[in-house]
């Protein structure tokens, strides 16, 4: 049992970015005078992963189908698919993001932000290092926030967690929202 776990452990940094699907290349990204370089991952690299992965596109459909079955959002919520938003949120050109797809996917994502010490809970170092996750809400609920099918923009390096009340951290999503914001405009 034990030979199995440590041969469970990965040798190096490109087994682990292989596991988690980040083993594309990082785009350095630096606004101002940065003391620290934010290694990026591109969201289109891992979008083309994500998409070849078995069934992915499948349930891309089954979740907008689902919508367009019912264009009132339902009184009772049991699923992401039965928000109103989805129902409402517009595209490029004013009609309807879901409804007017097309042959086209349309994806919907959730973002996610955490921070933590890196150190530990009982270590005198404060090093608070920040991690960025995307989740795909057109996946079942019971796999949406499996790891295999989590986009991780990047890993903000410490020492101290941005002041969110201060847009310190807007630096950091400066290039993942311009990728979105290409693939909502271009699709």
């Amino acid at each position: 049992e034990q030979a199995a776990v440590l041969a469970s452990i990965p040798e190096g940094i490109t087994t682990v970015e292989q596991k988690f699907n980040l083993d594309i290349e990082t785009i350095p990204y630096a606004y101002g005078r940065p003391a620290k370089v934010f290694e990026f991952y591109s969201f289109f690299e891992w979008f083309r992963h994500f998409l070849i992965l078995p069934g992915i596109a499948q349930y891309g459909d089954r979740f907008c189908d689902k919508v367009l079955s019912n264009l009132v959002a339902p009184e009772d919520k049991i699923r992401a698919s039965d928000g109103r938003f989805y129902r409402e949120f517009k595209d490029m050109t004013g009609g309807l993001f879901v409804t007017d797809r097309g042959e086209e996917g349309q994806w919907f994502f959730l973002l996610y932000g955490d921070f933590f010490n890196i150190e530990g809970k009982g270590a005198r170092k404060q090093s608070s290092t920040g991690i960025m996750a995307i989740t795909c809400l057109n996946l079942p609920p019971q796999i949406h926030n499996n790891i295999a099918y989590t986009y991780i923009p990047g890993i903000i390096q410490g020492h101290h967690e941005p002041v969110s009340t201060s847009a310190q951290h807007q630096h950091y999503l400066a290039p993942m929202v311009d990728q979105f914001q290409i693939g909502y405009s271009r699709g």
